[in-house]
């Protein structure tokens, strides 16, 4: 049995191929997406995932979420300067390198990201009632060689014996059908998840896939749309109360995660409700409670949507394929829901989208396939 892992920013999966059908390792509410999040405690074991997950409204300096984010990150890097920015927990950088600093100590974001291996590896064993060693991983096509060290060593620590590796885009082309379809078509993968944007082209040969063009954005994700909003909803009450409520970590948290919700009530509804209670210090009305309308939250996303869509269209440019070239455009990441995403995908790549049955699934699936299968990826 090979487990194939989905490490993300904001959620993680592990799913294996047994007996001719996909199995999910669920979480204690049966849901295949882990928050990515873990919690320290003052006494106790870490926790991980919802339960982690439900402790950031009340405890956020010691609940950390977006870990892949820092994995393999170079102390100078930008890329962790924007992290420090926006984390509630404290990042320190010191010459030994990039530390998360809570109430139990100093962790390496390796050690942190082992945890979250450790609680699938958990959940699977209990799915199947016996060990499970056996791995492959996905990656995003950006992550440097610091960043695939850092990610292996993480599933190592936790006893998971890496037998593969295999970039996140490709992993999503793998759950459609593939094994099925003979022939030769041209695809796009447009793989929009939580912490980064992934895009392949990939030419299929029977059950043979050969990458093209793979580029990516590795700071670009759902997250970046919920901080957008979030900060419109911060000058938005700059304007009424003259209070900055960037300044307060535990309520600024509070802010980001009811936009969050916002942002996946808005992928079926016209408005949403953003209800935040004594979010406002120092007011009589304390409470933030708005209706947020789609057209208000999608002029927040749409440099955002823009970027992505740029990135698709120069690996378009630099393979030299035209959209009528391309059998269509599969579609993963859980920030794929967004309708503002779904209708720029149709506009500007003038190709249908393919739509797997949960795309924040697909990637997990991809790789467990692999796992399972005479599939063969080149590069």
């Amino acid at each position: 049995m090979v487990l194939g892992i989905d490490l993300g920013t904001s959620f993680s999966t592990a799913a294996a191929f047994v007996n001719g059908k996909m199995r999910f390792a669920l979480d204690g509410r049966g849901e295949p997406c882990v928050p990515s999040v873990v919690h320290f405690p003052k006494k106790g074991y870490p926790l991980v995932g919802a339960d982690a997950q439900r402790l950031r409204a009340t405890d956020p300096e010691n609940t950390v979420a977006g870990v892949k984010r820092l994995l393999g990150c170079a102390p100078d890097s930008p890329e962790l300067r924007v992290a420090q920015a926006n984390s509630p927990f404290q990042i320190s950088t010191e010459r030994s390198g990039v530390k998360i600093i809570t109430q139990t100590g100093e962790h390496t974001p390796t050690e942190v990201a082992s945890m979250i291996f450790g609680y699938l590896k958990r959940r699977a064993e209990v799915l199947f009632g016996k060990d499970v060693n056996k791995a492959i991983l996905t990656l995003p096509v950006k992550a440097n060689d610091a960043t695939r060290t850092s990610t292996l060593k993480a599933a190592k620590m936790v006893g998971l014996d890496v037998i593969g590796t295999v970039e996140e885009p490709c992993a999503a082309a793998l759950c459609h059908g593939l094994d099925e379809f003979k022939g030769e078509r041209l695809f796009m993968v447009y793989d929009f998840g939580g912490g980064t944007f992934d895009v392949s082209i990939i030419r299929q040969t029977d059950n043979n896939l050969r990458v093209l063009r793979a580029d990516g954005d590795e700071m670009l994700g759902g997250d970046d749309l919920d901080m957008a909003l979030a900060k419109r909803i911060a000058s938005y009450v700059w304007e009424q109360k003259q209070v900055d409520v960037t300044k307060d970590v535990v309520r600024w948290d509070r802010i980001q995660v009811a936009c969050e919700q916002a942002k996946r009530a808005l992928s079926s509804l016209d408005h949403a409700r953003l209800r935040v209670p004594d979010a406002i210090p120092g007011t009589r009305g304390a409470e933030l409670d708005l209706v947020v309308k789609r057209p208000d939250a999608e002029s927040c996303w749409s440099g955002l949507v823009q970027r992505s869509m740029r990135t698709a269209v120069e690996a378009m440019v630099a393979t030299q394929v035209r959209p009528d070239a391309l059998a269509g455009i599969v579609l993963a990441g859980g920030t794929t829901f967004v309708p503002l995403v779904q209708k720029q995908v149709v506009k500007v790549l003038r190709r249908p989208f393919i739509k797997s049955e949960d795309p924040q699934t697909a990637v997990a699936t991809g790789a467990a396939l692999l796992g399972a299968k005479a599939i063969s990826v080149a590069y």
